[in-house]
């Protein structure tokens, strides 16, 4: 899941202003987050229908993992 906001500000003088840009930077803030609710997800299930170990899981893929990324533009 990834979240992210933009703020413009600093404005350009009127001699450089461009028709597509009005703000001289941005800073764009994100997150993105896997496993939010951090519920097990277990894998690796056995399928040797002799094994004491079948249709049981042998290992859980990673927990909750939060990511911040900061960026400035100019």
């Amino acid at each position: 899941m990834n979240f992210t906001k933009t703020f413009a500000f600093g404005r350009v003088k009127k001699d450089q202003k461009d028709k597509d840009e009005d703000e001289r930077f941005k800073l764009t803030l994100g997150a993105n987050v896997s496993n939010l609710l951090n519920k097990s997800n277990l894998s690796g299930f056995s399928g040797v229908l002799s094994s004491s170990r079948f249709d049981r899981p042998n290992r859980a893929l990673g927990a909750r993992r939060v990511t911040l990324t900061l960026k400035l533009s100019f």
